[in-house]
């Protein structure tokens, strides 16, 4: 066949060629567009319903929560009960009236209270009195979500009395403006996008207005034999479906159930809006795919017809040299086939190679599909291992060796890299003594060398983070010592701490702690060199080593970077997590020269950022040696004191600044040591929080306050009662075992738990999680009362006053001390007492001193001191003495 022919031959099969290629990658292109459209848009559905969801069950919860507290007021309580005793008294319709009022302040579009017949007493604000739909929620009292041309929340509840009689009933309804603006704010997600909230109804579905109609709708929860979105929504199921609406449109819905309200939520968009723009991408492509068909073809002819002429005129020549290489493969091929071996002959000054079949083959090639230039085959050799096989050969060429042996990568067709063992052998020189001609084989060791690999990974990397583990880290820092001490330089070890990270764990789950963590190691290996070293030690704790240290400010500068990347929020799948870093900082070889002695001094250094108040970094000095050991010293004698029964609980007195009388005590712990005597709890108590002791200490001082309280409610008074102090580490999740076990122990000893009261700080309140809540309600339900100790020198946010059950303030002492020498802690301490009046609370005032404060307090209405004026903390004997003597 002559050259025109295959020319033209070649050009057809070609053209054909690219033809297919051009329209698959049209295709591709359009599937990729397509699919990444719609990913796009089902995540960005999914999320925004997520949030909607959120919004609406935090919204409700809120609503309710809020509506609970108008009825478990006290002075509700007690108006309430004065007009069931005296239905006409006008006192009593007047202050419930403006208890009403005051609580239209706080929300509440309408608040009214029924007598216990149910007769309404009195009403503020308007009730909505035909409301286009009224759909029950699923929740601890009655509550129904309303449209009134808005969003409503109506939440009926029944006032109870201390014994827990109803006396009478609460309405109230707050509107929910920022929810129903969320049914508005759907269409930014697309122009046809639509949020639907609905219940179930006995005929199908009642739906508030949706997004597109503004209207309430009622609907079936099948159409055309299939279940529409929201059905499975109400079916309490979570997904994405493409499916046909209510209008019989084809849509992309993604639906979920609120909580356990018994509503449903869908969030949707038409398959034609989400589609549209990659059609319109696609009628642009097509065009400029057949113009590149077109100039392909014409480019083809172009450079294929000189070549074919050379091909023809060189096919005899080809095929000889083709028979005779057939020759030697069928000989090598018999020699090396039990081997797995592929077997190269390298003629050096023609720069060619000849390669078996198995070398092709181990590297995913035809046997047509590899030359025999050498520059093309050492172009698959991976750039990092060309340099070592070029010294091996090179001892070839100097003629100090007639074999070598080297390990390298070569690259697959596929773009992948695979181990291989290359050996040779030179069976020809020149005159020089050159080599002339080398032959050997390949040998596929990938297998070989991944178990290597993955050995060498396993002990040293975390498997976690893929950040050098313990192991490698002090390999690592050996070397660096070993570095710095030859070129005099210093070097700075870090050891950084994730501060919080055990309630995000705690609360989120260990799945979500290990997100954190490897988004955590990122951050931190953002902030170091490519030099530096980043490890993780275990658990949450990190190493960095920086070296070539060019002053102590560098160091510094870089402690703060990191500081400041752990304390911007994680966003951790649907979750936003909160962290910080304590960072202890040891230099070497200024504060030591070993490893060991660096370890300690960077984990003493960081202990003291703790210390500090976290989210700081600290430098080792010798006092933090001393602290540290004193710190062991005490933390083991902490131990041995609940052991050999070393503690013992005082008790100060709690006057009634009305009457003089003592009606309340509060707890106070009592170290006895053996060699030390009295020991501050100052000095201990945050020290027994961090090793957990704190739980074994809290119970024995709550049972043996709650023994106490028993014993001198039966002689002195059933309301006397004694208050215990109780640290946020035991309102853990793992503290609900001890409460309950505290609860029991009270019923066995056939004890009210009215007789105890419950001090917390203002921080447990804030941001209080689900656990720390459930304790409080807990405690509430049996009976006993709530205080906040110190109360305005913590977190300043009053919400939480009217949010739990709070029972009682207690001014701290530093506010008391200074009363008559500075009116603006007067003003303060006057302001407390009246805002915990008006919320119904009771004023207890600390550390009073003098008679001066006791008359200042009296006055401005405080209803309870304490403080050394009447009593130090006495033993039990003692400071019942002191009851009796009274």
């Amino acid at each position: 066949m002559g050259w025109p022919h295959k020319s033209h031959r070649i050009i057809m099969i070609g053209g054909l060629i690219l033809t297919a290629l051009t329209c698959a990658s049209g295709i591709a292109v359009y599937a990729v567009m397509q699919r990444q459209a719609e990913s796009f848009l089902v995540r960005s559905l999914e999320t925004s319903l997520q949030s909607d969801r959120h919004l609406f069950e935090s919204a409700i919860s809120t609503g309710v929560a809020n509506a609970l507290t108008v009825s478990t007021r006290p002075f509700v309580i007690h108006n309430v009960r004065l007009l069931n005793a005296e239905p006409g008294n006008q006192g009593g319709l007047h202050t419930l009236q403006q208890i009403a009022n005051s609580f239209l302040q706080t929300g509440f579009s309408s608040v009214s209270f029924h007598d216990a017949h149910g007769t309404q007493t009195v009403q503020a604000g308007h009730l909505s009195q035909s409301p286009e739909l009224s759909v029950p929620l699923n929740t601890q009292t009655r509550a129904y979500l309303l449209w009134d041309g808005q969003l409503i929340l109506h939440v009926v509840h029944d006032v109870l009395d201390e014994q827990g009689i109803r006396i009478g009933m609460a309405k109230t309804e707050t509107p929910l403006p920022h929810l129903t603006r969320a049914f508005a704010e759907a269409s930014t997600i697309g122009d046809t996008a639509e949020l639907a909230l609905c219940a179930a109804s006995e005929q199908g579905m009642q739906c508030f207005p949706l997004t597109r109609t503004r209207r309430v709708q009622r609907l079936p929860r099948t159409m055309e034999g299939k279940a529409l979105p929201m059905s499975h929504a109400l079916n309490g199921e979570t997904g994405t479906i493409f499916a046909r609406d209510y209008r019989r449109e084809n849509v992309v819905a993604a639906y979920t159930p609120v909580g356990d309200l018994g509503l449903g939520m869908v969030l949707k968009i038409d398959q034609a809006e989400l589609f549209g723009p990659v059609k319109k991408q696609l009628r642009v492509i097509a065009p400029m795919l057949g113009t590149l068909v077109l100039a392909g073809m014409l480019l083809l002819y172009w450079l294929v017809a000189p070549l074919v002429r050379k091909l023809v005129i060189s096919e005899r020549e080809t095929a000889d040299a083709n028979d005779k290489l057939r020759d030697v493969e069928e000989r090598w091929r018999f020699a090396l086939e039990s081997t797995h071996a592929g077997v190269w002959d390298l003629d050096i000054p023609a720069d060619r190679i000849l390669l078996s079949s198995r070398c092709k083959e181990m590297l995913g090639y035809a046997d047509d599909e590899i030359g025999t230039r050498m520059d093309e085959w050492e172009g698959r050799i991976h750039p990092d291992d060309l340099a070592g096989l070029t010294a091996a050969r090179q001892q070839l060429s100097d003629g100090t060796r007639d074999t070598f042996t080297n390990e390298h990568r070569k690259q697959c067709k596929d773009g992948s890299w695979k181990w291989v063992q290359a050996r040779g052998m030179v069976v020809a020189r020149d005159a020089a003594k050159l080599p002339l001609r080398v032959i050997g084989t390949y040998l596929d060791i990938s297998e070989r060398k991944q178990a290597e690999e993955t050995i060498q990974r396993q002990a040293n990397f975390d498997p976690l983070t893929q950040l050098p583990n313990r192991r490698l880290f002090l390999d690592r820092l050996e070397q660096e010592i070993i570095k710095s001490r030859r070129a005099d330089e210093s070097l700075a070890l870090f050891l950084v701490d994730l501060d919080q990270f055990k309630e995000v764990n705690d609360t989120l789950g260990h799945d979500v702690g290990d997100t954190l963590l490897q988004e955590a190691a990122q951050r931190i290996r953002g902030c170091m060199r490519d030099v530096d070293t980043v490890a993780r030690l275990g658990g949450d704790e990190f190493t960095v080593i920086l070296t070539e240290l060019s002053g102590r400010s560098h160091v510094e500068d870089i402690a703060q970077k990191i500081i400041g990347k752990l304390a911007e929020p994680f966003h951790l799948g649907n979750e936003v997590a909160y962290i910080s870093a304590s960072i202890g900082i040891t230099l070497y070889p200024t504060d030591a020269s070993d490893i060991d002695t660096l370890m300690k001094n960077a984990d003493q250094a960081m202990y003291a950022a703790k210390k500090q108040g976290r989210n700081r970094f600290s430098h080792f000095t010798p006092s933090l040696q001393k602290a540290a050991q004193a710190r062991l010293k005490l933390s083991k004698d902490l131990r041995e004191a609940i052991s050999d029964k070393q503690f013992t609980a005082h008790f100060q007195p709690i006057i009634d600044l009305a009457t003089g009388h003592i009606h309340k005590a509060e707890a106070l712990l009592r170290w006895q040591h053996p060699v030390r005597g009295q020991v501050n709890p100052v000095e201990f108590i945050s020290l027994a929080e961090e090793t957990g002791l704190i739980n074994e200490i809290g119970d024995w001082v709550f049972k043996e306050s709650a023994r106490w309280a028993m014993e001198w409610s039966t002689q002195f008074g059933r309301d006397f009662r004694v208050s215990v102090n109780m640290s946020p580490v035991q309102f853990r999740a793992e503290g609900r075992v001890n409460a309950e076990a505290w609860l029991n122990h009270f019923r066995e000893l056939g004890f009210s738990g009215e007789n105890l009261i419950v001090e917390i700080t203002e921080g447990l309140l804030l941001n209080a999680h689900t656990d720390v809540i459930d304790k409080l309600f807990m405690f509430r339900d049996a009976g006993i009362q709530i205080a906040i100790d110190d109360f305005g020198t913590g977190y300043s946010t009053l919400s939480y006053l009217k949010q739990f059950p709070i029972d009682y303030l207690k001014i701290d002492r530093s506010f008391v001390r200074d009363l008559e020498t500075d009116p603006n802690d007067m003003a303060l301490s006057k302001a407390i007492i009246v805002m915990a009046h008006e919320l119904g609370l009771q004023v207890v005032a600390e550390g009073v001193e003098t008679e001066g404060q006791r008359s200042l307090l009296s006055a401005a209405g405080c209803d309870y001191a304490q403080g050394n004026l009447y009593a130090k903390p006495l033993p039990p004997e003692q400071f019942e003495a002191m009851l009796r003597s009274r």
